[in-house]
């Protein structure tokens, strides 16, 4: 099964919550998602966006978008999910 970023240019990405907790906000929602494109400009947060709202259930359309070069990583090669935000 391809991943679903293939379709629109995206190399990987990270996703990861709202921040404001359990009590505070909706722990499934998706708050932020951290992508590392193709080429650079390929797409912009409007397009993305509008992609996984057509190809993945509503609640895992992120909030906000960032662009990065490369996901931080460690010396195991895992991402750094506390360096996104």
């Amino acid at each position: 099964m391809p991943w679903v970023g293939e379709g629109i240019g995206l190399v990987e990405g990270a996703t990861h919550g709202d921040g404001t907790g359990v009590w505070g906000g909706d722990p499934c929602r998706v708050g932020s998602q951290v992508v590392v494109l193709h080429e650079a400009g390929a797409v912009d947060e409007a397009a993305l966006k509008t992609y996984v709202k057509d190809n993945l259930a509503a609640f895992k359309v992120p909030r906000e978008v960032v662009f990065l070069d490369a996901l931080p990583r460690n010396a195991t090669g895992k991402v750094l999910k506390r360096d996104l935000s």
